[in-house]
């Protein structure tokens, strides 16, 4: 019997070693277990700058495409999608090993429930998870999924132009700011946080968040002033046309604080010239040809104009270190533009981009390369 009782102990002290000791908390547990493989997502170009984000992601395993061979880059996140981020983010920095199984109940309930009890949100604290998350609420559920040891502060940012100091989210952005996590949609970093945010740019936050080394430091400018339009130039009143229009329009497009793009629209009769400036490849595209305007207020703010600009029989040029080529059968972009007439100045925006006139009575800073280029080339 007391051999019997000796093996039975034996064999418990065996399988005790031979469990896995429980991960200790840190960002050593982010490793990649996952193969990327260039050109997998067919919406993914290997050039684009969110590719590196996607990628490493993908390797870490805490975002999927949204299809075998598609990521969906400018898709929006539901509120139940950034819960599911921030859960895998905490589980893999606490090495709990949860796998958020689903017994019954909607596919996001686990990830609720896991949320909950690691005090990432309180109970009841969304009443639709299918909704599209705000960039306020997302900040502030990835910001909640780590602690405050993971996110130390390498800048110091205590303030930024669209963000009201005593918004409950208020302290959950300035973390991320100042974590070199978040970086602002321009050079004074607007947060613009009742908008939504992209899958392109979800890539870089939490890519951001697991990896140090991948966290920016960055002094921010200050915000420019609200420029005093006369009521003289003011045309929009309603559904616009081609003769609100006439001229250039410029506009700058900014991901995470650096320069992406700078674009001109050039109206001249029913002509359109549409000229795109690359900043990370310097390369130029330009399309030109007639176009038509269709505009509408929306039902759902009718001070806000809809705008889409449809051109034809267009000639589309590219330009790389100085080399220009017509290439065939080159589809123009989608032309899509909101405009909210109740601005002082009239301008329209395609996402992050924002469209305002170079006019005669205003200072305009485009770029003087592009007026070159328009010229010479097109």
């Amino acid at each position: 019997m007391k051999k019997r009782i000796l093996s039975l102990v034996l064999a418990s002290a065996l399988c005790l070693s031979l469990t896995a000791p429980a991960l200790a908390a840190g960002l050593d547990n982010f490793d990649k277990v996952n193969t990327y493989t260039t050109g997998q997502f067919t919406d993914v170009p290997a050039d684009a700058w969110f590719a590196p984000n996607v990628q490493t992601a993908y390797e870490l395993d805490l975002m999927t495409g949204s299809s075998e061979t598609t990521f969906n880059p400018n898709g929006n996140l539901t509120v139940a999608e950034a819960l599911v981020l921030a859960c895998r983010l905490h589980s893999t920095y606490v090495g709990d090993g949860e796998t958020f199984a689903v017994d019954g109940g909607t596919w996001y309930q686990p990830y609720v429930d896991y949320a909950v009890a690691s005090g990432i949100i309180a109970a009841n604290a969304y009443t639709d998870y299918t909704a599209t998350a705000t960039r306020a609420q997302f900040a502030a559920i990835l910001a909640a999924a780590l602690p405050d040891e993971a996110l130390p502060a390498i800048n110091s940012v205590t303030a930024l132009p669209d963000l009201d100091g005593s918004a409950a989210y208020a302290a959950a952005v300035l973390k991320l700011y100042n974590a070199g996590i978040l970086t602002g949609s321009d050079a004074a970093g607007s947060f613009k946080p009742t908008s939504t945010i992209q899958r392109s740019e979800v890539a870089t936050i939490v890519t951001r968040m697991a990896d140090k080394s991948l966290r920016k430091t960055f002094t921010l400018s200050a915000a420019p002033s609200t420029p005093n339009v006369p009521a003289s130039t003011k045309k929009f009143d309603g559904p616009i046309t081609l003769d609100d229009l006439q001229g250039v329009w410029y506009a700058e497009s900014y991901n995470y604080g650096a320069l992406t793009m700078k674009s001109e629209l050039i109206f001249n009769g029913d002509n359109l010239t549409l000229i795109r400036y690359h900043a990370d490849s310097e390369r130029y595209n330009a399309w030109k040809g007639t176009v038509t305007v269709h505009s509408e207020m929306l039902a759902s703010d009718p001070n806000v104009c809809h705008m889409v600009l449809e051109m034809s029989d267009y000639l589309y040029v590219s330009v790389i270190n100085g080399n220009g080529r017509v290439d065939e059968g080159v589809e123009c972009p989608s032309l899509n533009y909101d405009s909210n007439i109740m601005l002082e100045e009239d301008c329209f925006k395609q996402g992050s981009s924002t469209f305002r006139p170079c006019l005669k009575n205003k200072s305009c800073t485009r770029n003087q390369v592009m007026r070159s280029y328009e010229h010479e080339t097109i």
